[in-house]
């Protein structure tokens, strides 16, 4: 049998590895023979907005859980508002996650990114 793909992928925004692989089950059980894909964390926790009404901030704590392996959002980048408009920051963190798994895992074949498009803050 000849050796499988090995695909790193990397969840989109305000997901994790659990939640990219469970969205992702069509296309691995199709591809199970022939490629490997293996789901790395993103470095940053994602920041949820803050409310300006005591509803607004009631709905929004009911909503939260304890974050867990399942739960987490995660992010590959900060997003930061300030004078100067608003700015993607965490670049290298990112990059070091992504060598590590590089360097630690055996060999990659391809990469697999979830677009960040579908974030309507980054619109």
């Amino acid at each position: 049998m000849a050796t499988k793909l090995r695909i790193l992928c990397l969840h989109g925004y305000t997901q994790n590895p659990t939640i990219f692989r469970a969205r992702t089950g069509a296309l691995r059980k199709a591809t199970k023979n022939l490629a490997e894909m293996v789901f790395i964390p993103g470095p940053y926790p994602v920041v949820l907005p803050t409310a300006d009404t005591v509803e607004e901030r009631e709905r929004l704590q009911s909503l939260q859980t304890e974050p867990n392996e399942e739960t987490a959002q995660l992010s590959w980048f900060r997003v930061t508002d300030d004078a100067s408009g608003r700015r993607l920051t965490g670049l290298q963190s990112t990059l070091d996650v992504i060598r590590t798994a590089l360097v630690e895992q055996v060999e990659y074949n391809g990469f697999w990114l979830r677009p960040i498009s579908t974030n309507p803050r980054l619109s």
